[in-house]
């Protein structure tokens, strides 16, 4: 994902406040970073890493940590909730009792962790 991702999904208005908040020009970028990280930590338990494509399903995983991250440590009650959700499948990902939609000849499960990038 991207800045322009956070934007569409959560509204300009909201992420330019965050963004004037921390006061910070890569704010935004490094939570889009620590995201994309924080995805691939839990997938990676189970898929071979770079997946053979990104499902809406992750981007907007993604884009709900970034958000959270820009929060930083006063988010709203909405903004938590949503990211303990997204943990939570993302937990569900890696015991195996979530799957992500990619078909069984574009899977490559390993049940080891895998340092490959999650292109998002």
């Amino acid at each position: 994902i991207n800045r322009d991702d956070l934007l569409s999904r959560f509204g300009v208005q909201e992420i330019e406040r965050l963004e004037a908040n921390i006061r910070n020009q890569t704010a935004t970028q490094t939570a889009i970073d620590d995201a994309v990280n924080s995805v691939n930590s839990y997938i990676s338990v189970r898929y071979q890493l770079p997946l053979p494509f990104v499902s809406v399903d992750l981007q907007r995983a993604c884009a709900i940590i970034a958000r959270y991250y820009l929060y930083k440590d006063k988010p709203t009650e909405t903004v938590r909730r949503d990211y303990e959700d997204v943990v939570v499948w993302l937990k569900d990902i890696a015991s195996g009792k979530a799957v992500l939609p990619i078909s069984n000849t574009e899977i490559q499960q390993t049940t080891h962790f895998n340092t490959g990038a999650l292109v998002i």
